[in-house]
């Protein structure tokens, strides 16, 4: 669309960012014909890309400029002074062109969580679940073929009453898994780790095979672009804007009681500022990095960070930033005996990718339609005994009180992360099979790495801006390993995978350790390791939170910026408190949620 058509038109509703949860929104508040929607999207739209749309080809677009921001961290000083990459996606469709293709739920208790920051809107598992089952539709009669799992067991992980049939993202089980996979899972079971055929009831523990975002029916990603842009793009009050960089939102300056409006939003296209003009909303759907980044830029943040920056505030909201949450990790990667098929065939050998390539061209099947499905969910229980579980919750509670300074927000956090530790039951360690070399492999060898994820840490880090120039990117600082709990609970992950790797049936086809180095062994040497070698799992979350402002909170339980009345945030950035689980299925189901919210103000 022609920039300067979209900046000639007044709509109802006009959302920044065309990603994950921002064309979620947009397209289902275009189904009222009368409402006119716009969409700014800083990216490209790439309908057609193998890059994305090939399930095997996943990962291969971060680091990409052509569809990744290309962000990186502030030097994290618990993990030897390194950067990280910070990847999020840049084009129609944003992260969700390029996430690991995973689809889960956090715990039911975790969303429940939600209401101490947010009561009596819904923001918990039974208010959610509506919009889970309405963003996704299984897209084949597949079967879970993991081991630990019995047919009538099969047929309860395909209950309507927990997953959709009719919605715009399509999911399926892998056709085709590694030889490695059956081998993965007997093993987490020898080591009384179940398979759990019903991980989207609620109930997120112990071995899980992970439906994916793929649409069985042609082998590619679903996508926000393909499942929400494409349901939506031919409609006359659908607009979306692609290649233009929002820099700024504007308001009224008249400020009422109520709160300051906001008339519309500055957009740059080839160095030439526009602006778009709304009646009655802007959603910021920016992302966890961006949509802070926005808000600050536009005067809604933290006083003495804007002045200092030569900004004007319009809305002194100190914890605009504050509170980023994500998964840190440890890798484990072991070689393989010959013989034994993992997607390094890809890679290793020509006739094979070949072959695979035209099975993919001929049934949209095979390993180019397929990736990587075994995730383990553990609370301490199925990784730790009894004892070192203990001395872990010391090492919470120790933590915390010796913390010099924890917010009203981090405190009421806290106490439900320290009730979650007594419960028992709430997953702490997630373990990502991936059956191929994921860092360094060589030649004609074939791998499987294992990463640790610790899920609920102290840590909390922050996204701000350097500079009033809105084409700069933010300072993101994750504070990796801010805690010792959070290295020793990473740390705890790490040791239990190589517990794993010793037991029959995964041993016998180890030929060689090779992350962690083998000659390490104490505590001390893992811990050296880890903190070379951490990274993060690139699940941010809370950098715009859900919750009372006295507490906080940046958003109330209608998703509305505090003192605004018409602008809302709807990203993973209003998440509360961080969730034990991949998000792609936690935005499109808080999007889902707040486009029948504004609905029913209409």
């Amino acid at each position: 669309m022609d920039p300067q058509l979209f900046a000639s038109k007044t709509f109802d509703y006009l959302v920044i960012g065309g990603g994950t949860a921002g064309l979620t929104v947009a397209s289902r508040l275009a189904e009222d014909k009368n409402i006119q929607v716009g969409v700014i999207e800083a990216g490209d739209a790439r309908l057609d890309d193998p890059l994305i749309n090939v399930p095997a080809n996943t990962g291969r677009t971060m680091g990409n400029s052509t569809y990744d921001w290309g962000f990186m961290t502030a030097p994290q000083k618990g993990a030897n002074e390194r950067t990280f990459p910070a990847a999020r996606g840049k084009l129609l469709g944003g992260s969700s062109s390029m996430a690991f293709l995973s689809w889960n739920r956090a715990s039911k208790f975790e969303y429940d969580s939600w209401d101490a920051f947010a009561s009596n809107k819904g923001w918990n598992w039974e208010g959610l679940l509506p919009y889970f089952r309405k963003s996704t539709a299984i897209t084949s009669d597949r079967v879970n073929t993991f081991p630990g799992i019995s047919a009538p067991d099969t047929s309860a992980g395909n209950n309507p009453e927990y997953l959709g049939l009719d919605g715009p993202v399509q999911l399926s089980y892998n056709q085709v898994d590694p030889d490695t996979v059956p081998i993965y899972v007997k093993t987490l079971n020898e080591l009384g780790i179940k398979t759990n055929p019903t991980p989207d009831n609620g109930e997120l523990t112990g071995v899980i095979n992970s439906r994916m975002n793929i649409d069985s029916l042609t082998g590619t990603r679903s996508y926000a672009a393909t499942a929400y842009f494409r349901r939506s793009e031919t409609r006359d009050n659908f607009h979306v804007l692609t290649k233009a960089q929002a820099t700024k939102i504007l308001f009224d300056p008249t400020r009422k009681s109520a709160g300051i409006e906001a008339t519309g939003v500055e957009f740059q296209v080839e160095s030439q500022t526009f602006t778009a003009h709304v009646r009655k909303e802007v959603i910021l759907a920016a992302g966890v990095y961006q949509s802070p980044q926005l808000l600050e830029l536009s005067g809604i943040g933290n006083r003495s960070l804007l002045e200092k920056l030569g900004i004007s505030t319009i809305i002194d909201l100190p914890e605009v930033g504050e509170n980023m949450q994500d998964h840190f990790v440890g890798s484990s990667q072991y070689e393989l005996k010959p013989g034994i098929l993992t997607f390094d065939e890809l890679r290793n050998n020509p006739a094979f990718a070949t072959e695979q390539a035209e099975i993919y061209a001929k049934t949209h099947g095979g390993m180019l339609a397929s990736f990587n499905t075994a995730l383990s969910f553990l609370p301490f229980s199925h990784f730790l005994a009894d004892e070192k579980a203990k001395s872990l919750i010391e090492a919470f509670d120790q933590a915390i009180s010796s913390r010099s300074k924890t917010t009203p927000l981090q405190a009421k956090q806290y106490a439900v992360q320290r009730e979650w530790l007594a419960k028992g039951i709430i997953p702490q360690m997630e373990l990502m099979l991936l059956s191929n070399g994921f860092i360094n492999p060589e030649p004609g060898k074939s791998y499987i790495t294992v990463l640790s994820a610790g899920l609920h840490h102290i840590s909390r880090g922050s996204v701000h801006i350097k500079s009033k120039d809105p084409l700069l990117p933010p300072v993101i600082d994750p504070k990796v390993f801010d805690s010792e709990f959070d290295v020793k609970l990473v740390l705890e992950g790490l040791k239990f995978m190589q517990r794993v790797a010793g037991t029959k049936p995964l041993v016998d086809i180890i030929e060689s350790t090779m992350l962690p180095p083998p000659m390490l062994q104490t505590d001390e040497e893992l811990t050296g390791f880890l903190k070379a070698c951490v990274g993060t799992a690139q699940h941010p979350m809370g950098t715009a939170s859900m919750g009372p402002q006295e507490l906080g909170g940046v958003v109330d339980g209608d998703l509305k910026v505090y003192g605004t009345t018409n602008l809302r945030v709807c990203d993973a950035s209003i998440i509360p408190l961080g969730l034990g689980a991949h998000l792609q299925a936690t935005i499109y189901a808080i999007a889902e949620k707040l486009a029948d919210m504004i609905k029913a103000t209409v």
